[in-house]
């Protein structure tokens, strides 16, 4: 049964904090994305963008 959203409120965020290479990795991962989609743009096959992100 979904939650309605007042008891959404109640629950606590236990969030970790992340290991710092694992951070850097993410950080290059997501700067190497976003480097991909502003010079092709979105709508390309996913293979497409999987090759671009090797070489990047």
């Amino acid at each position: 049964m979904p939650q309605s959203h007042q008891n959404s409120k109640n629950h606590k965020r236990d969030f970790k904090p992340i290991d710092e290479s694992i951070e850097r990795i993410a950080k290059l991962f997501v700067d190497a994305a976003y480097a991909v989609h502003v010079k092709l743009g979105p709508g390309l096959l996913k293979k497409v963008y999987e090759v671009c992100y090797l070489k990047s």
